[in-house]
């Protein structure tokens, strides 16, 4: 017998409901837990406790928890309310039964199993059996003679097979074999090693006294459906004689000696291993710290970075409109000194003034285009264009300054395309660079400009545009890396002539937006010739009674012939600006008035009507878009155009207008021709719009 000193105290395990709920839910067949009032009484007295579906199917209700058997099976055979007596007995005594026989409710065979759960409870399960076999029900009841018979039969093993207790010992992990209720059969040395208890200690002991974590009647009804062969791995903690824990991995199957059920479990000291773990799960929340206070420092720069990028747009904005504003008046007064006539020496003159706006305005666009790339918001205009008219702006641009080199300038306009839809700003800006840089590295001779179509088809046309000149010529190894950012032919500190080197990289990143390429021939000694290409859509064909592009001032005169004495309001704050434009509105045949601010402009459209408004943004007092949507929701102001003449000339700009009820969009400074070009089509339609409201004629306008 083991010593009475060296048994573990008592450690009756608490009824887990929640536990026992989903071990029941895993069963195959229908199983439940019952409660035995004050441990005896009728069956019917029986309550249910839990039930999983299984069980419930089999007897018609749901769910049962909480309900009595005879409220669940009323009228039980005789059988069946015996079977479920001596399912409750096993509470009283603590013992486990199993029975397979013919349930007369269920109408059918099963294999029944009952054992006791801790206090007044016990575990039932029905699985359906395919045909009833004799059993020896004096071994399922009496339990003290099954111990020492499981014993011998294991003793009996062991002298079959010498090398049994050598191997049981040998093995480095903790080794026990139990019975169906937890009662040790075997242990080796390294489970004595590892409890601090003796063999014979253990022997008399149940598992339950040294493994802790999982609940006896649950744990024991898992064991009822380990099948012979099948191995389980769970994690629990043993516990020593001085009452110390550690971690173990179990890893147990069932073996069946002499017809009785054997459960062998083979127990490994963890406690390295979840130091391991725990040392990883600390490192774990420190990298999980480090890494939020990263994200949070990242977020930060973030934040920062947009708020720097919002700083510089508008920045850039502000300076565009700045520039742009006197700039409107400067091209616009030369064209209104031209109108009034000048002589061929003043012309010049005026030819010069708008070339120099014109490459004024090149370089504003080119700083906005420089911030739009490193953004990557690139966008292109699709207006009709002339490819000879490009290559005469890009000539009157630069000639002066070739001839200051000694150099010929040659326009070859012949094969040029026409009619076609792209973005005359970007291919400007494409052809200024390449003429720009040939004039730079020519010494003497010429700089030719020419375009011409390489193929075409109904819908679009592949155009070809070039820039040759007989400068020295670039050997091969340069020319390869010339149209990398930063790269330039001569990157030395002596170098003759200036540049950021980012002009070719930037050309060959817009044609290939474009839907072409951009590049390079040379032949040292002789020449270069730069080129790019641009797949262009071809324009719409227009009506001959309209305005002719080849014509001017065709808008002008549809205009004076079409809607002389029409009435304008101007909204414009720039004193030179509204000047400037009334003055062309009055060349044209047209009538205007001026408001100095977006609330002026509001009073006098409700105070007379006009048949179309001309907005600025940046106004005092109210802005354009503010006041475009009050003279949106004055009487007979639903259909009138406004259109934008502003100086804030970024894409979003102009999606502001128009979100805010404007029609159209123009930004300064305006090409006269375009701004007589967008009247001439809005008052066409602001007519058409009025048409079918028209009734009694309008009320006379007040003077202004």
């Amino acid at each position: 017998m083991a010593d009475p000193s060296q048994l573990p105290p008592p450690d009756p395990t608490p009824f887990d409901a929640s536990a026992w709920a989903a071990l029941l839910e895993r069963m195959p067949g229908g199983a439940f837990v019952g409660d035995v009032p004050d441990g005896h009484g009728d069956a019917a007295d029986i309550v249910f406790v839990c039930a999983n579906p299984a069980f419930e199917a089999l007897v018609g209700i749901g769910p049962l928890a909480g309900r009595r058997l005879g409220d669940a099976l009323p009228r039980p055979s005789a059988g069946d309310a015996a079977l479920f007596a001596r399912l409750a007995g096993v509470a009283a005594d603590g013992s486990a039964r199993r029975d397979r026989l013919f349930v007369d409710a269920f109408a059918d065979w099963f294999d029944v199993r009952a054992w006791a759960v801790a206090g007044r409870r016990f575990a039932a399960s029905f699985e359906r059996a395919a045909a009833p076999v004799a059993r020896d029900r004096a071994a399922n009841d009496d339990d003290e003679r099954r111990e020492p018979l499981l014993r011998l039969a294991l003793a009996q093993a062991t002298q079959r097979d010498a090398r049994y207790r050598a191997l049981v010992e040998q093995a480095g992990d903790a080794m026990y074999v139990h019975d169906g209720r937890g009662r040790l059969v075997e242990v080796n040395q390294t489970a004595c090693a590892s409890t601090g208890y003796s063999r014979d200690a253990l022997l008399s002991m149940n598992v339950f006294d040294i493994e802790q974590g999982h609940a006896a009647d649950a744990a024991t009804a898992l064991w009822h459906y380990v099948e012979p062969g099948s191995v389980h791995t769970i994690e629990c903690r043993h516990r020593r004689r001085d009452g110390s824990t550690f971690p173990v991995e179990v890893r147990f199957g069932r073996l069946d000696l002499d017809g009785e059920p054997l459960y062998l479990s083979l127990a490994r000291d963890i406690t390295g291993r979840k130091r391991a773990e725990d040392e990883l799960d600390r490192y774990r929340h420190h990298l999980e710290s480090v890494v939020s206070e990263r994200t949070a420092q990242l977020a930060e720069a973030k934040d920062a970075a947009e708020a720097a990028t919002r700083a510089k747009n508008a920045f850039l904005a502000n300076m565009s409109h700045e520039i742009r504003t006197p700039l409107n008046a400067i091209t616009g007064m030369a064209y209104l000194l031209r109108r009034d006539g000048a002589t061929p020496a003043q012309a010049r003159r005026l030819d010069h003034i708008e070339a120099a706006g014109r490459h004024l305005l090149g370089l504003v666009n080119d700083v906005l285009e420089l911030s739009r790339i490193e953004a990557g918001r690139i966008e292109f205009e699709s207006v009709t264009l002339d490819a000879a008219v490009l290559l005469e702006e890009v000539g009157a641009m630069l000639a002066e300054r070739a001839r200051a080199r000694g150099l010929t300038l040659i326009v070859e306009k012949a094969g040029a395309p026409a009619d076609v839809l792209g973005d005359p700003t970007r291919i400007r800006q494409v052809l200024i660079g390449f003429t720009a840089n040939a004039i730079k590295f020519t010494e003497h001779g010429t700089v030719t400009l020419r375009a011409r179509v390489e193929r075409q088809t109904a819908v679009d046309v592949h155009c070809r545009f070039e820039v040759r000149d007989t400068g020295a010529g670039i050997d091969a190894p340069t020319l390869a890396r010339l149209f990398s950012a930063f790269e330039q032919a001569d990157a030395s500190s002596t170098r003759r002539h200036g540049g950021s080197g980012v002009g070719l990289a930037t050309a060959r990143r817009l044609a290939r937006l474009m839907g072409g390429d951009a590049g390079a021939l040379s032949t040292p000694g002789e020449g270069s010739t730069f080129w790019f290409t641009a797949t262009l859509p071809r324009a719409p064909r227009v009506a001959s009674a309209g305005p002719h592009a080849d014509a001017p001032d065709a808008s002008e005169d549809a205009l004076r012939r079409d809607f002389a004495g029409a009435r304008i309001l101007i909204a414009e704050d720039d004193a030179i600006n509204a000047e400037v434009a009334r003055e062309l509105l009055a060349g044209a045949g047209l009538a205007a008035d001026v408001a100095t601010d977006g609330e002026r402009a509001a009073e006098l459209a409700a105070r007379g009507r006009y048949a179309l408004i001309l907005m600025d943004v940046r106004m005092p007092v109210l802005d354009g878009l503010e006041a475009s949507r009050r003279i949106r929701s004055l009487d007979g102001y639903a259909t009138v155009p406004i259109v934008a003449m502003t100086a804030n000339a970024f894409p979003e700009d102009r999606a502001r207008c128009l979100d805010a009820g404007m029609d159209d969009f123009l930004a300064k400074p305006v090409d006269h021709r375009r701004l007589f070009s967008a009247l001439h089509d809005w008052l066409s339609k602001g007519r058409r719009r009025e048409a079918p409201r028209r009734g009694p004629p309008p009320r006379p306008e007040p003077t202004q």
